[in-house]
């Protein structure tokens, strides 16, 4: 686990660089705090880009293990205990960045985490999918968090990696989509569905 004292920077593998001009450009515009949920967090930079681009308004539940995805499991850095140390990174950089009061880790796995958030009536405004890569996950996801988004105007169900390389993403935001009899959108590799 990471002390104070080291520097770790949150990681920007696989966060997009446009991440935070889509928020900015896709968030409801509404009055108050907006609340966010992102599933799978890793070590905080898409999360602290969806704070950024909300000026700090906002109340972010990060959903993850922090033990690491099926791609990376096997190259993380582990404690002397071999337990992956990836949260203690993440809450490094939570501190380091001053948001402590805005983000709330939900150490669980993704569908678990959707329904205790569900179960303690968290409803949120956006909801942002970026864990699991393979189609059934990905769709066991986007099934979970889906009757949290409030159906209000504006609301944002969204993520990334919609391209070749990740075809089970692909692939489970068609198939959602088609389930909900709502059309994806897609602006440049990060899909999205606005109600």
């Amino acid at each position: 686990m990471s002390s104070d004292d080291d520097v770790v920077e949150p990681e920007v593998m696989g966060t997009p660089t446009y991440l935070e001009e889509f928020c900015k450009d896709y968030f409801p515009k509404r009055e108050g705090q907006l609340t966010i949920i992102e599933v799978g967090t890793w070590k905080g930079a898409s999360a602290f880009k969806m704070i950024s681009a909300c000026n700090n308004n906002c109340k972010v539940y990060c959903v993850d293990t922090w033990l690491g995805s099926l791609e990376h499991y096997d190259s993380i850095q582990r404690d002397s205990n071999g337990y992956p140390n990836i949260f203690g990174d993440f809450w490094t950089n939570v501190k380091r960045a001053g948001y402590e009061d805005i983000v709330v880790p939900v150490t669980l796995p993704s569908t678990i985490a959707a329904e205790y958030l569900q179960n303690k009536g968290i409803q949120a405004d956006v909801i942002y999918i970026d864990a699991a890569h393979d189609y059934k996950n990905t769709l066991s996801d986007l099934e979970a968090f889906w009757p949290i988004l409030k159906k209000e105007s504006g609301s944002l169900f969204f993520g990334d990696d919609f391209h070749d390389d990740w075809f089970g993403v692909v692939g489970a935001v068609q198939e959602f989509g088609f389930k909900i009899g709502v059309r994806h959108s897609v602006n440049g590799k990060t899909w999205f569905f606005k109600v």
